[in-house]
């Protein structure tokens, strides 16, 4: 059985957010410097993108050529997170039956 680690207390510098990014499978976000740091590094990034989206994922689709490592749900009705966040469940869903 898997469980969810808070790992704050530890993320007190770039370098230990990189350590548990290394770490970890996948990295679910916002628009915030974890998301791009670790697609920087490569590591698989999605990322939940507001309607009126930051410049970096500002082209349609779910994709961007910032990052190779990117995939973007993004938002389709303002103020309204139920869509991207389904679309993250799914895809969560599909991945875990993958593993099993």
């Amino acid at each position: 059985m898997s469980s969810i680690v808070d790992l704050e207390p530890l993320l007190q510098s770039w370098e230990n957010t990189a350590g548990a990014i290394a770490n970890l499978d996948l990295v679910i976000s916002s628009c915030t410097s974890v998301a791009h740091l670790a697609a920087a590094m490569g590591k698989p990034t999605w990322i939940v993108v507001p309607l009126m989206a930051y410049y970096t994922w500002s082209l349609p689709g779910d994709k961007t050529h910032w990052y190779n490592s990117v995939k973007l749900f993004r938002q389709e009705e303002y103020q309204k997170w139920d869509k991207p966040f389904e679309k993250v469940k799914e895809k969560l869903k599909i991945l875990g039956d993958r593993n099993k």
